[in-house]
């Protein structure tokens, strides 16, 4: 016979037995998944996507943009503030040299 290589046919057998199997169960795949898995349609897109744990390259740059933005408007609403503080002092100034004379 080829394959064999000559050696012997022996039956493997388990050196131990118990009338009491473990009470863990056995594993299977589906052990920590959630149970909507069991009773969704098995075409269901969301059960074949890919979930990652990190952000991609592309969500970080996204967030550093949207950061740049928030602080870009509220830098300019400050920046306005004090534009319009500086106005109204001079307006201020303007009708002070207007009432005098």
């Amino acid at each position: 016979m080829k394959g064999r290589a000559g050696t012997q046919i022996v039956r493997l057998r388990k050196e131990w037995h118990t009338d009491n199997p473990s009470i863990q169960g056995i594993w299977h795949p589906f052990m920590f998944k959630d149970t909507a898995v069991n009773v969704t349609d098995k075409r269901d897109r969301s059960l074949s996507e890919h979930v990652s744990h990190f952000k991609s390259a592309t969500q970080k740059v996204q967030e550093m943009f949207e950061h740049q933005r928030q602080q870009e408007k509220l830098s300019g609403q400050q920046s306005n503030n004090t534009r319009t503080d500086h106005y109204d002092s001079d307006v201020d100034q303007v009708q002070k040299l207007g009432a005098s004379n």
